[in-house]
């Protein structure tokens, strides 16, 4: 049974619903935060950034964000889980 948090009305973001199949270390963008359930893309230089809108080819989902991280006290790198077969659960509202 997948872990859930308990029935209240709170969002969480994107967790993985069975075991992860694969997280990854990626390069992300210095300027921006990246929280952990956030989906992310890869911007035009490469790296990665969270998505702020849909559309286009430009906003290929990667992945969902393992970790949180924050653009003045984070690394440059960020774990994502970004198997194409991943299963997610989040709060729908």
């Amino acid at each position: 049974m997948p872990y859930l948090k308990k029935a209240t009305d709170a969002a969480f973001g994107l967790a993985p619903y069975t075991v992860p199949l694969r997280v990854a270390q990626y390069v992300k963008a210095t300027t921006t935060n990246i929280f952990a359930g956030n989906l992310v893309i890869l911007d035009s230089s490469g790296e990665v950034t969270s998505l702020t809108t849909l559309g286009g080819a430009a906003n290929m989902i990667l992945g969902v964000a393992a970790e949180t991280t924050l653009s003045a006290s984070a690394g440059t790198s960020v774990m994502v889980y970004d198997h194409p077969d991943q299963l997610y659960v989040c709060q729908e509202d």
